[in-house]
């Protein structure tokens, strides 16, 4: 057991030296995260991000819920400032466990007030359902996630395609 003491640079050099680079990888996804949001016009996300070889996704239509796509997961402020756009605008950066994010909204689906009003216990019981499927993917979700970083889960995925056919 070593006792408490100040450590030479030589003991933390490498570790000194990864925080570094971390905090200016940061800094630099975050200034081009910036520039894309200045540099894409409405609507135009995805030619401003190949400008600027950044990759850019279109997940499945959102709900404030849902998770945003298998990678990002569920980010509830993220979601929260996608709905705060108009359909083409471009809004961001918002951080992420996988780095800024620059977000574009397509389209908005307004709610079918005819359909909710000729059977409003039908459209609840769906939105129950869907609520409850939401909540119980996300906790899933994030069950795995948590074994992984302990290590206390291994996924062969190679045996979970074969079973389910992919």
């Amino acid at each position: 057991m070593v006792p408490p003491h100040d450590p030479d640079l030589a003991e933390v050099r490498d570790r000194v030296e990864g925080d570094l680079r971390r905090q200016e990888a940061g800094t630099l996804a975050r200034n081009a995260a910036e520039r894309l949001v200045r540099s894409a016009v409405p609507g135009g996300l995805p030619q401003a991000a190949a400008a600027l070889n950044l990759e850019v996704s279109s997940p499945a239509p959102l709900t404030r819920t849902a998770n945003i796509d298998e990678r990002l997961g569920r980010l509830p402020e993220l979601s929260a400032a996608v709905f705060t756009l108009e359909p083409g605008a471009v809004g961001g950066p918002v951080a992420s466990p996988l780095g800024p994010v620059v977000y574009q909204a397509t389209r908005r689906t307004r709610p079918d007030m005819a359909q909710f009003q000729a059977d409003p216990e039908r459209v609840r019981r769906e939105l129950v359902d869907k609520k409850k499927r939401d909540y119980l993917e996300t906790f899933a979700a994030q069950l795995v996630d948590r074994c992984r970083r302990e290590n206390k889960l291994q996924i062969y995925q190679e045996r979970v395609d074969a079973i389910i056919g992919k």
